[in-house]
């Protein structure tokens, strides 16, 4: 069992914003199992000695660390990654067990669109020496609107359903396994609007190009 969990927003928008309602319902199943809770805007708090301080305290004290954020260039927002850093320098001098979930969500209609993102969040808990929990991988994210989970439409279930059995495990201190991180490895509109949103994003860039850029706008010299 773990004993405290901690939600670092990592993002830009702060209250506003996708990633801490995403976050807050899995903290909120969390309490429900008896776990003590945190939240910190990571990304905010990175800025100052006296927020850097109060990130680093909030780091210590928990079994379990949650990271909710955006997508920003199939990456993490700069202020999160910074915040980052100053975690595993710290991370360091303290070699203690704790649990390492990332929750991305981007505004692709695809959620394989986060992968690389994901990428850096484990490798970020290998080279930390955190215990890599898993991932909720989150797409169409600007549906649910800064508003929280229960609050959303009804293709939200999924999503809900996938957090309250990640929270169940969490709880018992056990990283998430394929069939629970599938779960959360979802678009948050249905499949037909899914495959409308690629085709109709095609032909906008494909209207957009000029017909110079059209002609090569498939080449990979990256694979030669």
């Amino acid at each position: 069992m773990i004993s405290k969990a901690l939600l670092l927003i990592g993002s830009p928008r702060g209250e506003r914003s996708n990633s801490l309602q995403l976050g807050t319902y899995l903290m909120d199943r969390l309490r429900e199992q008896g776990v003590a809770t945190e939240t910190a805007f990571a990304a905010k708090l990175a800025k100052s000695a006296e927020g850097r301080r109060q990130l680093l305290t909030a780091v210590d004290e928990a079994d379990l660390l949650v990271l909710a954020f955006p997508l920003y260039v199939d990456c993490l927002p700069s202020q999160t990654i910074r915040a980052l850093e100053l975690i595993h320098e710290h991370r360091k001098a303290m070699p203690k067990r704790q649990l390492f979930l990332a929750i991305v969500n981007c505004g692709f209609p695809e959620p394989h669109q986060n992968q690389t993102a994901i990428d850096i969040c484990k490798r970020f808990a290998k080279e930390t020496g955190l215990e890599w929990a898993g991932a909720a991988c989150i797409s169409s994210g600007m549906t649910i609107k800064g508003k929280p989970l229960q609050e959303s439409d009804e293709f939200l279930v999924p999503l809900i359903k996938g957090l309250d059995n990640a929270a169940k495990l969490l709880a018992k201190g056990e990283p998430l396994p394929p069939e629970a991180e599938a779960l959360l490895y979802l678009p948050l509109v249905p499949v037909p609007t899914v495959h409308a949103l690629i085709v109709s994003g095609e032909n906008i860039w494909n209207r957009l190009a000029s017909p110079k850029a059209l002609e090569r706008m498939y080449d990979r010299p990256y694979e030669k």
